[in-house]
Formats: structure tokens, sequence, C-alpha cells
């Protein structure tokens, strides 16, 4: 915690970086909170801003939406609180996470980390990272869960939310994808207004959830979720969801929903119980209209796809005011891109965010059985489906695309790579090198985290970007010193950890090698 006074210090340097430090009284001090934004002005459909505190948790989101019944555009909080419990053991008795207060990142100051510590057998240690995409209405935190000695042990983690939206006990429930299939996302809309929230996180194993587990969700009125974490047993939870107190009815715009009434939900994940360490990510996000697939139309029907990206021009049907902000999957068959077995494979995916009026463009990014099947170096040109949804997945419009890549050659991409690694005296230095054949992307930070024994201990980072063939001194001056104690010990640097951009090779980010401190 700090002060008032601190906090009001602290904001006006921030406030200088697009990012604003808010101090809320809470008794005789101050909780920190760090509001970061989509860049999108408030009064502009598709506004999203998030007050983060301690642990990726807030009391304080707002956005921007177009009101179904109002028919007007108006902004506004929706969320009392959404909170972070660790469940150690998984048998109730669970507690939020508490910790530092929030910093923004330096070099990147709408990623904002905070972190901290609990007990479970041996000390746990905690480092949330959250942030919000220009453009984009979802604020991602991920959740990386470290012990200090030993092993993680029994650990369940809950991500609880309790909207508030336009009224306490008007809104209703429903949910969308599955878990085991990757997609599923949990929805509260006002009844009447048709505006709300969405909550979701990484499902299956990959970059954003390492060495745990997605157990499922719930939901119920309020405040039942909250007491069931922190009482003796626990909440229960189902991959298909447990669903109490909320009865089901047909909703005129939205289909079948549960409610209407005061809706708290939770999803939840166990880590791996002999593992050192653990990833979780989630996700809250922010739908500030109902239904706006059939808005979005592309312009004609060719998807020129090049390096990382494609990009096409799309018109967005909508009254000044508002934006197009819709879900794209661009999907080919697997015999198009030489895969084995039938079906379908996702080529590029992406979010638009689109004005009213002119034409404007829209990226998508690239897969990974994408960019392998352009990089053979021949012209191309497939036949594709590409989906647009609304945010709220409730509608979905199918438009056949051509695909057409004029590329000659294997498509320009970064490669980072640890060239070398030493420690004294607290410091960790490493060298890093690009050995692709792109720079690093502008404006994005190369970091570098730094490990004892497979435990993280500190972190660098410097600002991209980084010409390919270049290289780079990154030490831990910004994550502070870190005191190895007497012994041999294996230490390690990995850069990219945290997979800020797309490379050549993922799995060659690591150096590690012994070290003898006397």
């Amino acid at each position: 915690m700090v002060n008032t006074k601190r906090g009001r210090f602290r904001s006006a340097f921030w406030r200088s970086l697009g990012v604003f430090l808010l101090s809320v009284p809470l008794g005789t001090n101050a909780v920190v909170e760090i509001s970061i934004s989509n860049g999108v002005p408030d009064g502009t459909v598709g506004s999203y801003r998030v007050d983060v505190e301690t642990g990726g948790q807030t009391r304080k989101v707002s956005i921007t939406a177009a009101r179904f019944r109002s028919k007007d555009i108006f902004t506004t909080e929706v969320v009392k609180n959404y909170y972070s419990f660790v469940d150690p053991g998984n048998d109730g008795l669970g507690f939020r996470l508490l910790g530092s207060d929030p910093v923004p990142d330096p070099i990147t100051p709408n990623i904002v980390t905070s972190n901290g510590s609990f007990f479970n057998g041996n000390n746990i240690l905690w480092t949330a990272v959250s942030s919000i995409a220009p453009g984009a209405q979802v604020m991602t935190t991920t959740y990386r869960f470290t012990a200090e000695t030993g092993v993680l042990g029994p650990l369940r983690f809950l991500q609880h939310l309790d909207e508030f939206i336009q009224a306490e006990s008007d809104d209703v429930f429903f949910h969308t994808g599955s878990a085991v299939g990757g997609d599923l996302e949990l929805f509260t809309f006002d009844n009447t207004e048709v505006y709300g929230l969405s909550h979701s996180g990484t499902l299956l194993p990959g970059t954003g959830l390492q060495n745990a587990s997605f157990q499922g969700w719930a939901a119920d009125r309020f405040d039942n979720i909250r007491s069931a974490i922190v009482g003796p047993v626990g909440q229960p939870v189902l991959p298909d969801g447990v669903i109490n107190n909320l009865p089901g009815f047909q909703h005129p715009q939205l289909g079948p929903v549960f409610g209407p009434a005061d809706i708290v939900s939770v999803l939840a994940w166990d880590v791996d119980p002999n593992a050192t360490s653990a990833v979780i990510t989630t996700s809250l996000g922010g739908i500030p209209i109902s239904d706006q697939t059939v808005e979005l139309v592309p312009v004609g029907n060719q998807l020129p796809c090049r390096r990382k990206n494609c990009t096409f021009r799309a018109t967005c049907r909508l009254p000044p005011g508002a934006r197009c902000t819709n879900q794209i999957n661009v999907t080919v068959s697997k015999k198009a891109l030489r895969l084995s077995g039938r079906g379908r494979v996702r080529f590029a995916s992406g979010a638009a965010n689109v004005a009213p009026g002119p034409t404007g463009i829209v990226r998508l990014k690239l897969t990974t059985p994408a960019l392998q099947f352009l990089r053979s170096g021949t012209k191309k040109k497939l036949r594709a489906v590409m989906q647009i949804r609304n945010l709220a997945q409730t509608s979905v419009s199918a438009i056949p695309m051509t695909i057409r890549s004029n590329s000659t050659g294997p498509s320009p991409i970064p490669d980072v790579v640890v060239t070398s690694l030493s420690y004294a005296n607290g410091t960790f230095t490493s060298t890093v090198k690009n050995q692709g054949t792109a720079a690093t992307p502008s404006g994005v930070v190369i970091g570098v985290g730094f490990a004892v024994d497979g435990i993280f201990r500190t972190f660098g980072n410097v600002s991209g970007p980084l010409a390919a063939g270049a290289s780079v001194t990154i030490d831990n001056t910004i994550g502070g010193p870190f005191t190895i104690p007497t012994g041999t010990h294996t230490i390690t640097a990995q850069v990219d950890d945290v997979n800020r951009f797309a490379e050549l090779d993922e799995t060659n980010n690591r150096l590690s090698q012994p070290i003898t401190i006397p």
C-alpha cells in the first residue's frame, strides 16, 4: 500500500505516458490502481478502461456501449469486483491475491505488473501481468506461480467476477463454446439494454497455460460463489459448468439465457502439484453492443496475405459514435495446406475495430500452419471461408474468400536467442542476438527472465526493435538484484519469456549454465 500523497505524485508521471495511477482511500491507507485502456476515447462505442489493482484485480471497469432499448451511446462502469483467489489444497478457505502495488511497464505502460507471495507448505511467489491491446475490448492477465523451494503442491486458482451492469438484479447469463474446444466464454448482459461483459481465459496447454489445467466454471446469484470460495468447503465447478439459482428462459435478442438476477461467475484452474512453476491466463472483456455481425462487410472477396498477416478492407454499417468490433476467423481445408486428415483448419484470425463511414483496414494474424505453408516460397491462391462473429458469439456470417499470397520466399521473421550469460554480485548479464531475417517489432520490448535452479527470480528488458543480425546486452537492472546462495547452481536466461512477438523458432529462447558461488 502507499499513501494518497505518493499516489498523486506518481500519477502525474504516468499520466504523461497515457497511463493513469489512482489512489483509492481504504481505511488509513490507499489502494493503488493503474488505469489502462484500449485507446478508444470515452464516449465512443468500444471504449474500454480498467483500473488495475494488485493481483490483476479491479473494482472499476468502464465501457462505452450502444444501448439496445434506449437507442443511445452510454459510458458506464460495469464491474463491482473482479477478484483473484487461491485455494491451497483445493479444500476451501481460499483467499485473495494481495501483494505489491501495480507498476506500469517502463517501455509499454499499458502493461501492468504486480507480485507477492503466500504459503502453501512452502513459500509460493506470484506475478500478475495485465494488459489491454490497442482497440481491443479485453484485459488479459497472465499469472505465474513459482515455488521458492520444492514444488507448488495442490493449489487451485479462481477468477471471480461480480458484475454491475445498469442495475444489480436485472442481468442475464449465458455461455458459448466449450472447455474441451478451448473457446469457452461466460457472458453477463443487461437484460434490457443488451450489453455487458465476457469472462474467459486460456483453457488448453500452451504459452498461456503451463503446468496447470482448467477445471471448470460456475454461475450463481450474488454472493454465493465468493462465500463458498472463502468458506470451509470451496466452490464446486465442472468443465460444462455449475449453474445454481438462475432460472433459464429465451431472451428475444440473445437466445437461451439464465436470470434475470444479480449474477456472479467464476473460472477455476488447478496447478500441477509436482511442478515448480505454473502459468495461468485469464481475460475480462467488455461487450459494447449486442449484435453487429451483419454490420461489418468486407470489400470484395480477395484476402492478400504475406509475412505474418492478412489484410482486407471492410465497411462498418453502424451509426456515428459506434464501432464494429468483431472477431474474425479465416479457415481453409486441411487438404489445401497439405495437412493430414479431413476437415478445416484456422488460417488467420484477429479482431476488427472499424469506425462507421469510409472503409477501414482489418489486419489478421497468420496461424503457425499458415506460416509454414506460405514459407514454401511459391505463389499461392487458396479458397477460404471468413467467419465474422459479434463479440457475444451469438451470431456469425460466413463469407467465401480467396487467399492470395505473392511471397517468393520465406517470410522475414525475427528469431531471438541468448548467446551468453553471466552472474556476479546479484546481477545477471545476458547477450541476446536476433538471428532471424527481420527486426523485432518496433515499440515492443525484448525481455529476458532469469532463473536459478529452474525458479524464476528476476528479469530485464530493452526497447525494440532489434535489427536482424544485431545483438544487445540485457541485465536485471529493471527487475532488481537477486543473491544466489553459496553452492553449485544452474542459472538460466530466457529471452522473449512472455512471448511478446512471433519468432521463427519458439524453442531456442533459453540458455542455461552451471555456476558455483563460494
